[in-house]
């Protein structure tokens, strides 16, 4: 049975956005899931969020989903290019491959990210992302999709998608 892991990104928390939402989605359907409240979310640091992951929570394995959230995405960008672990999916949500000029979220973006290993970290990749993003370009999606060889979920005029009103997740998260 998959565990599932949910990433907030810069400035949020476990309870931001969609996250309790599908948290209580999964718990309800007898799913494991983890939503670490990283540290520092305004000014976060990389190996901070690592390690708070590696203290608290069980390790990421061949069963595990991860979901990330704008740099919730970016830390696991981050985190599979560092990292040898092979999991059973990766979802990205509203993500990024650059810091988009967001200062507080640079350290993330300090090396390139290893597209290929990656791809080799989970049996499947999806991509969500808007078509006003205020914050992530299309143009910063369309590149990811074709570094991972996928093609981007572009929802229309969902904003960050921080609604707790996804669907599009939802129906995904009933297929495992």
């Amino acid at each position: 049975m998959p565990s599932f892991y949910i990433f907030h990104g810069w400035g949020a928390d476990s309870q931001s956005n969609w996250f309790e939402t599908f948290r209580r989605f999964l718990v309800d359907r007898g799913q494991t899931c983890h939503v670490p409240d990283f540290p520092n979310s305004q000014y976060p640091v990389y190996a901070e969020w690592e390690a708070h992951l590696q203290e608290h929570y069980p390790p990421l394995d061949e069963q595990s989903v991860i979901m990330g959230h704008s740099l919730g995405s970016g830390f696991i960008q981050r985190y599979l290019t560092d990292n040898d672990v092979r999991g059973k999916a990766a979802i990205l949500v509203a993500p990024t491959v650059t810091n988009c000029g967001i200062h507080e979220i640079r350290d993330f973006f300090t090396k390139p990210f290893d597209y290929e290993k990656i791809k080799n970290s989970a049996e499947q990749i999806t991509i969500f992302a808007s078509s006003d993003d205020p914050f992530i370009p299309v143009s910063e999606v369309e590149m990811l999709g074709e570094k991972l060889d996928i093609e981007p979920m572009i929802l229309e005029n969902r904003e960050h998608l921080w609604s707790p009103n996804f669907p599009e997740l939802e129906e995904l998260l009933q297929s495992f």
